[in-house]
């Protein structure tokens, strides 16, 4: 067992689980390694025997530290580095684990403003830019969004004329325009705090969810055929749709218009990090299924006006879902 916790275990590179872990072997060598995001691996070797029995116990990781710089504009913005408030603009950040980090801007006003650094070892990654006000909010005419009346196990789908149908709406929302519920990628159940401690996928090793009801939260809670969308299927909405950035029902989002004429509203509901919800009404993001090859991060959609691609992002984050099905 390591002694620094949440350490993922491997055994001859072989990843084993994380924290501690127990479990048969043949006689043999053996390389024991613990691994942590920021951290440099610690290593025992160790050689059993027939019917030997040994416990491991691997030194504390050390953190591995570089830093963050951020200059924005306006002086006093709000900075959270990985949901964790950290300070105030414009300010450097020092003791910041080496690896990719979620650097987060805001201030009332102001549209919020996310961006993900990679940060090296004595190194500086610096973020700069400046937050633009927000406009007042006018009502607009509600967009036409196409309404079939026809479901799969009783949530009403749109064919847009891709390889899938979409629902009409996120799960958990009670309406076209609803946000509906926030879901870590790969848990099928909302939760107070959205943290890399909490996590059920962090550091682990996946393959593509999709229609895994243990972890996919559309076959979890719709059942059916619905299912996450791959980062293929979102892939094809982007290039193969027309987009245009509206106001519906109040909240604003994408129309998405098919080459079937359809379309669906997918509404910027933002995201949700520790207890809190960051970009909503100015950025949407949408898990995908499909994980970027790495154990900590994913593909999801990522969107605001003028913008939609999609893009990796880190597992423990709390977005919306909009399922799929054949």
């Amino acid at each position: 067992s390591p002694e620094t916790p949440g350490c993922a275990v491997y055994v001859n590179d072989r990843f084993k689980g994380t924290g501690t872990w127990g479990g048969q072997l043949p006689a043999g060598l053996y390389r024991v390694e613990a691994r942590k995001d920021g951290h440099r691996p610690q290593t025992v070797t160790i050689e059993l025997a027939q019917r030997d029995s040994r416990t491991v116990t691997i030194p504390a990781l050390s953190p591995v530290y570089g830093i963050i710089n951020v200059n924005y504009r306006p002086v006093g913005a709000t900075v959270a580095i990985d949901g964790r408030e950290a300070g105030t603009t414009p300010d450097i950040f020092r003791n910041v684990t080496v690896g990719r980090h979620t650097v987060t801007v805001s201030k009332p006003g102001y549209q919020s403003r996310q961006e993900q650094v990679t940060v090296g070892e004595n190194q500086t990654a610096t973020v700069s830019g400046e937050l633009v006000a927000q406009a007042v909010q006018q009502q607009a005419a509600p967009v036409a969004v196409s309404t079939t009346g026809n479901t799969i196990n009783g949530h009403e789908y749109v064919d847009l004329g891709l390889s899938v149908k979409w629902a009409a709406c996120n799960v958990g929302a009670s309406s076209i325009e609803d946000s509906g519920n926030y879901y870590a990628w790969g848990e099928t159940a909302t939760k107070a705090e959205y943290t890399q401690a909490n996590s059920k996928t962090y550091g682990k090793t996946k393959g593509d969810i999709s229609g895994n009801p243990q972890y996919d939260a559309a076959r979890a809670n719709w059942g059916g055929t619905w299912r996450l969308p791959t980062k293929a299927e979102f892939d094809e909405l982007v290039n193969k749709c027309k987009w245009e950035w509206t106001t519906q029902g109040g909240k604003k989002g994408y129309r998405v218009i098919g080459p079937s004429g359809n379309s669906i509203f997918l509404p910027a509901a933002g995201w949700r990090s520790g207890s809190s919800l960051y970009d909503a009404d100015t950025r949407g993001y949408y898990w995908s299924s499909t994980p970027d090859g790495s154990t900590d991060a994913v593909f999801d959609l990522l969107f605001f006006s003028g913008y939609r691609s999609t893009y990796w992002i880190r597992r423990f984050s709390g977005f919306p879902v909009r399922p799929v099905s054949e």
